[in-house]
């Protein structure tokens, strides 16, 4: 929990500008989606991709921003070394086939019911 119980999950790849919005082509800008559906996420290199987990009802008080952390793998991804469809972990933890696996609406769940 980030400052309450309603966080969100919000991934974040780097992108090129345009050669519009920038001339020399070293210009980058973030695109940002929040997560609706719990399930796996992978990773990309190419787009330096993280997720952060962020409550969309705090602000901080110099940024402006939703209030939260960052989560980066920046290369240290493994895969599980363990058959995913045939061995016992496969088939028993099928998250363990992703880098990141957010279960959106766990807290939520706990509180309601």
């Amino acid at each position: 929990m980030i400052d309450g119980l309603f966080n969100s999950v919000v991934e974040s790849d780097v992108v090129p500008l345009s050669e519009e919005e920038s001339p020399a082509g070293n210009g980058f800008t973030t695109s940002n989606t929040t997560l609706t559906e719990e399930g796996g996420r992978e990773w990309s290199y190419e787009k330096e991709r993280r997720w952060k987990i962020v409550n969309p009802g705090k602000k901080h008080y110099a940024s402006g921003e939703n209030v939260g952390f960052s989560v980066g793998v920046k290369g240290g991804v493994t895969p599980l070394f363990a058959k995913a469809n045939t061995s016992w972990v496969g088939k028993r933890a099928g998250f363990t086939q992703y880098v990141l696996f957010p279960l959106l609406h766990y807290f939520t769940l706990l509180i309601t019911e």
